[in-house]
C-alpha cells in the first residue's frame, strides 16, 4: 500500500508558528482548515486555535477545550505535543507552510476521487463516473485574505479607469445594455419566458450581435436541431421571410441573398446539440468546448429539457443541480453564460416575475441578470429587467421584425433618428392644420 500524501513537517511548523505568535492564526485560515491537517491531534489543536480566535488562548486552554469534545486522552496528547512544539523555532514563512498543508490536503482527496471513479466506471456506470470527477473542480482553494475597505475601493478604482473589456458582451439593445451594463466575464444571465415569447430569438440575437463583435459563441441545446437554427440564422442574417425558408419556398431573389449570407458566416464551432444526453455529459463537453474554442459566451437552450443520470428527490432539485453545475463552470472559466427558461402562471399582457420562474426559483437566486420576456395586450414585445445586481430594472419596448421573426438591435442612432421621425411628423401634421385654417 502507498503511503499517504502528507506533509507532517509542515503542519508541525503551522502549529508552532501559531503557538509562538497568536496573530499567525488569522494569517492560516486563508489557506487552511483544520480538516486539511492529516495528523488528528493537529486538526484538533488547529481547529480550537480558530474556535479561539480574538481570545487571549493558551496551550492549557486549547487542551481544556479538546477535553470536553474528545475526552481526556486526547487532552494529554495535545499539551504533550504543544510543550513539544513550544521549542521548535520559527522558521520560514507560515502562509507559505500553510499552502503546503492545504496543497497535500487537496492532493489527498484527488487521489480519493480518482479512486472511487475507477471503481464506478468498473461497475459499468461511467456517467456517474464522470460526475465524480466533476467534483476536481471543487478542490482548488484560493487563499483568503481579509481586505481594507481602501483596498477594494482603489481597486474597483483600477478597473473603472480602464477602458471597458472588449470581453463585455452586449444584448443589441442600447437600454438593455445601459440599464445592466452588458455581460462580463463569470456572469450568468436567464432570459425567461412564456411559450412562443421568443426565448429562443433572443438568443440568436444576442448571439448574432456578438458574433459581429468578434466574440466567441457556443449555444448548447437538448430540444432543437441545427435546421431550426440555421433556419432562423439565415432569416436574420439574410433578411430572408421565415416563412418561406420553413416551407421551403424560397424565391429566386433570396438565393443571392442566402448564400452571400453563409459565406459570411465564421466557422469557428458555434453549435452543440444534446438531444438525449444526460447533464452529466454535456456538461463535461461544454467545459471541454469553452477551453478548446475560447468561447467567450455560453446560451444553454433551455434548463427545463436537461435532465441528470443521477436521481433526485424532486425535479426542483434537478434543475437546481443543473443550474449550479452551468454557473459554476462559467465562473471557474471567466466566460459569460445565458439560461433560457420556461415562465409559468405569468398574467397575458403584464410584465412576469421571478415567482414565474418555473419550477426552480434557485436559477433565478444564483444569477447576475434575469430578462423576462412578454407580449403586451398591444402586441409589443417587451423585457422586464427583474434583476440585475449592478444596474437598473425596469422595462424595455424590444424590436420586433415579424418577416425574419427576429429581434433587430438597438442603437442609440435609432432612438435619435425614432425622435427625428416623430418630431418630423407632428410638426407636418400642425402644418397642414394651419394650412387648412388659412384655405378655410
Amino acid at each position: 500500500m502507498n503511503p499517504p500524501i502528507v506533509d507532517l513537517d509542515a503542519e508541525r511548523l503551522v502549529l508552532a508558528a501559531c503557538l509562538d505568535d497568536r496573530s499567525n492564526v488569522e494569517k492560516c485560515m486563508g489557506f487552511v482548515v483544520a480538516e486539511d491537517f492529516y495528523e488528528p491531534t493537529h486538526s484538533s489543536i488547529f481547529g480550537c486555535m480558530v474556535d479561539l480566535e480574538g481570545t487571549e488562548w493558551d496551550p492549557v486552554g486549547i487542551a481544556r477545550e479538546i477535553r470536553r469534545s474528545g475526552g481526556t486522552a486526547a487532552a494529554s496528547k495535545a499539551i504533550r505535543l504543544m510543550v513539544e512544539l513550544s521549542n521548535v523555532p520559527s522558521t520560514g514563512d507560515v502562509s507559505g507552510h500553510s499552502a503546503a498543508v492545504a496543497e497535500a490536503s487537496r492532493n489527498r482527496r484527488l487521489v480519493t476521487l480518482i479512486k472511487q471513479a475507477l471503481i464506478t466506471a468498473e461497475n459499468r456506470r461511467p456517467s456517474e463516473a464522470i460526475e465524480i470527477l466533476s467534483g476536481i473542480d471543487k478542490l482548488d482553494r484560493t487563499p483568503v485574505e481579509l481586505r481594507s475597505l481602501r483596498d477594494i475601493m482603489k481597486t474597483s478604482y483600477d478597473i473603472a479607469k480602464e477602458p471597458r473589456s472588449k470581453s463585455t458582451l452586449t444584448w443589441g439593445h442600447y437600454q438593455l445594455d445601459d440599464m445592466t451594463g452588458g455581460a462580463h466575464p463569470g456572469d450568468v444571465i436567464i432570459v425567461a419566458g412564456d411559450t412562443n415569447e421568443g426565448k429562443s430569438s433572443m438568443a440568436i440575437s444576442v448571439a448574432d450581435e456578438n458574433i459581429s463583435r468578434g466574440a466567441r459563441v457556443l449555444i448548447v441545446t437538448l430540444e432543437d436541431g441545427p435546421e431550426t437554427f440555421g433556419n432562423r440564422f439565415i432569416a436574420r442574417r439574410a433578411k430572408v421571410n421565415a416563412k418561406s425558408i420553413r416551407d421551403h419556398r424560397i424565391n429566386d431573389s433570396d438565393h443571392s441573398k442566402i448564400t452571400a449570407a453563409i459565406q459570411n458566416a465564421p466557422t469557428a464551432p458555434f453549435f452543440l446539440h444534446c438531444e438525449d444526453m444526460p447533464w452529466e455529459r454535456v456538461s463535461v463537453l461544454l467545459d471541454q468546448s469553452i477551453l478548446r474554442h475560447q468561447i467567450d459566451l455560453v446560451i444553454l437552450d433551455y434548463v427545463q429539457e436537461c435532465w441528470c443520470e443521477k436521481s433526485f428527490p424532486t425535479r426542483q432539485l434537478e434543475l437546481q443541480a443543473v443550474a449550479r453545475r452551468f454557473r459554476a463552470i462559467i465562473r471557474k472559466r471567466k466566460r459569460a453564460g445565458m439560461i433560457l427558461s420556461q415562465l409559468t402562471g405569468a398574467e397575458k399582457g403584464k410584465p412576469p416575475t421571478n415567482a414565474n420562474i418555473r419550477e426552480c426559483k434557485d436559477i433565478v437566486n444564483g444569477a447576475e441578470q434575469a430578462i423576462y420576456l412578454y407580449t403586451t395586450d398591444k402586441g409589443e414585445k417587451m423585457a422586464n429587467v427583474g434583476k440585475v445586481k449592478n444596474g437598473t430594472k425596469g422595462l424595455v419596448q424590444l424590436k420586433w421584425d415579424s418577416g425574419t421573426a427576429s429581434y433587430e438591435s438597438v442603437t442609440m442612432v435609432d432612438k435619435a433618428m425614432a425622435w427625428a421621425d416623430e418630431r418630423y411628423d407632428g410638426f407636418s401634421e400642425a402644418v397642414d392644420d394651419m394650412s387648412g385654417f388659412i384655405g378655410g
